[in-house]
């Protein structure tokens, strides 16, 4: 009795050694595309075997060292939430952030866990289109495009326009000067009302000056972040001081003496800041009292401090009794990244009676100045200067220009932006063209915005470059 008990054991452990065993998963391959519709990724995923089962997702891209990992965890969590899904799954992820990277991910499941190194792509949200144009009927013309591009702002003598680029959509604020635009699409300007700064957020005017001492105040520019704006104040003496607003308080920049004259050096009395980088430097241009010469200033600068550029190239003639050169003018402007100041040069020639336009770079970090005085670019109005250092122009010093011009870092000579665009990116004119003034580029110098004058209004065209 008890050998037969022993023989049926050990006949189950032979059965048992003769199961056959449960198979080796075997790797699948996965086709997956990402199309962009706006602000939207539809993903669609295809496994060479339609009957594996499979986990897939998204996320933005911050750190790049972090992405697989990252993955990891995602198809963790979404095994754990039942999100495992076989066969072809077409999803359309929505409300993805502009200019922002996006990992699209999948990782093949098998019994309940995941098998093989997972399998990724990475796309990047930018604009629909490489070309918007539009015409302002109420004949507000361009002026900023914001840091990353989503957003254009106009103004006129009595109205501004805001433009939405992903939603292509114009909104007409009357009573109000816009004149720059956060990468969040909150514009600061003046209300022309009140002569007062405004900062427009959704539809909704704000007043920070509305407290405040000044008869007058003014936002020109805003970094991209939103968090400081520059622009001018005129007080009770109509004295009108450059000014900085951070952290919800407006601060009185330092003034500065004109240059040397038959008259001394006195203090500027009309002080404008135009323009600040998203670090904080700040340009602008002051008016000298006993001439009324205009000069480009820098404040924050982290080698000069506060400086102007009175002496800069810029002599007082006593024979003449005025300037060899005016270094500097109204229209002054600072790249986003606060390497570059540009603006126009005024050369009176060997007897001081001429009057010919030139311009000039400032390397901000080098505390260099290159004056541009070619004959090819005598007459040419400065409107911009880019974070690579090229430098905008037009071919009149008033109004719009024919075509907007260029002069890129690094050279002197002056060519077509159509033509710059065409050589550098082979960006496609065909269906399109390029007339009127420079506006504004973008923080990484590839969307600019061109304005011109029409028969129905003035007419805003932005470009995108790959």
């Amino acid at each position: 009795m008890r050998k037969t008990f022993y023989l049926i054991i050990a006949m189950l452990f032979v059965l048992a050694g003769c199961k056959e065993s449960a198979p080796e998963p075997v790797e699948t391959s996965f086709s997956v595309n990402a199309e962009q519709l706006n602000t939207s990724l539809r993903v669609t995923v295809n496994p060479s075997a339609a009957e594996q089962t499979y986990v897939f997702g998204i996320f933005e891209i911050e750190d790049a060292s972090a992405i697989e990992n990252l993955i990891n965890e995602y198809a963790v969590k979404a095994i754990s939430e039942n999100r495992v899904v076989s066969g072809i799954s077409d999803t359309t992820f929505s409300d993805l952030k502009v200019k922002s990277q996006y990992c699209i991910w999948v990782a093949q499941v098998d019994n309940g866990a995941v098998t093989f190194t997972p399998t990724h792509i990475i796309r990047k949200i930018d604009v629909a289109k490489d070309y918007y144009s539009f015409v302002s009927n109420e004949w507000v013309a361009p002026i900023a495009i914001s840091d990353n591009g989503l957003w254009v702002v106009g103004t006129a003598s009595e109205a501004s326009y805001i433009f939405d680029v992903i939603n292509e959509k114009y909104t007409f604020i009357e009573g109000v000067a816009l004149y720059d635009i956060t990468d969040d699409g909150v514009a600061f300007g003046m209300d022309l009302t009140l002569h007062s700064a405004l900062i427009y957020r959704n539809d909704t005017p704000e007043y920070p000056d509305a407290d405040s001492k000044f008869n007058e105040s003014c936002f020109f520019s805003v970094t991209p972040d939103g968090t400081q704006a520059v622009g001018y104040v005129m007080d009770e003496e109509s004295v009108f001081k450059a000014v900085l607003y951070k952290n919800g308080k407006f601060e009185i920049l330092p003034s500065f003496n004109g240059p040397e004259s038959d008259m001394g050096a006195k203090e500027a009395v009309y002080m404008i800041a135009k323009g600040i980088s998203a670090d904080g430097i700040i340009a602008g241009y002051f008016v000298d009292e006993n001439y009324s010469v205009e000069m480009s200033c820098v404040w924050n600068s982290p080698v000069v401090g506060n400086a102007s550029f009175a002496n800069s190239s810029m002599t007082w003639n006593p024979e003449w009794m005025w300037y060899n050169m005016t270094v500097g003018r109204y229209n002054t402007y600072i790249s986003s990244n606060g390497n570059y100041i540009a603006s126009n040069v005024i050369d009176y020639g060997p007897d001081g009676w001429g009057e010919t336009y030139y311009s000039y770079i400032y390397d901000v970090r080098n505390d260099k100045i290159t004056i541009f005085n070619d004959s090819s670019l005598a007459g040419f109005r400065v409107d911009g200067v880019s974070n690579n250092g090229d430098v905008f122009y037009s071919d009149a010093i008033l109004g719009f220009s024919s075509v907007p011009y260029i002069v890129p870092n690094g050279e002197s000579k002056v060519m077509t932006l159509q033509e710059y665009l065409s050589k550098t990116y082979s960006y496609d004119f065909t269906d399109r063209k390029m007339e009127g003034s420079f506006i504004s580029v973008t923080e990484d110098c590839k969307g600019f915005v061109v304005g011109n004058y029409q028969d129905d209004g003035f007419a805003t065209s932005i470009y995108y470059v790959k």
